[in-house]
């Protein structure tokens, strides 16, 4: 019975601390005494659907190649303020100086060599 106290005890802190949303979660074909104590009702079982993985991969795909939230304006402002000699800091080589840049293709040189972008 201690244990169970436990379990509920976590559960109910779990509950709390969410702040904006809460999901609860069930496995079939068990039940959740914890679930129904809180409701006061048996939850209603609703299956969750599993996109196919073909989906779930073009999903991600498609997420990954959106343009990021900065307007083309905005963008080539920033591209036009770069050129030979500039200083640039890269978040995985640090610091470096643009050496060259051609249309699409900029290369950076860092302590550990040059790299292209």
């Amino acid at each position: 019975m201690e244990t169970y106290d436990e379990e509920r005890r976590l559960f109910y802190v779990g509950i709390t601390r969410a702040k904006n949303q809460l999901n609860v979660f069930t496995m079939k074909p068990q039940s959740s005494d914890f679930c129904d104590e809180l409701f006061g009702r048996k939850v209603p079982k609703k299956p969750m659907e599993i996109p196919k993985r073909a989906t779930a991969v073009n999903q991600l795909k498609a997420k990954r190649e959106q343009p990021k939230t900065i307007s083309d304006v905005a963008y080539q402002y920033f591209l036009d303020q770069l050129g030979v000699g500039t200083v640039v800091e890269h978040k995985k080589f640090g610091e470096g100086v643009i050496a060259e840049m051609e249309k699409g293709k900029i290369w950076i040189a860092f302590e550990e060599g040059t790299k292209s972008f």
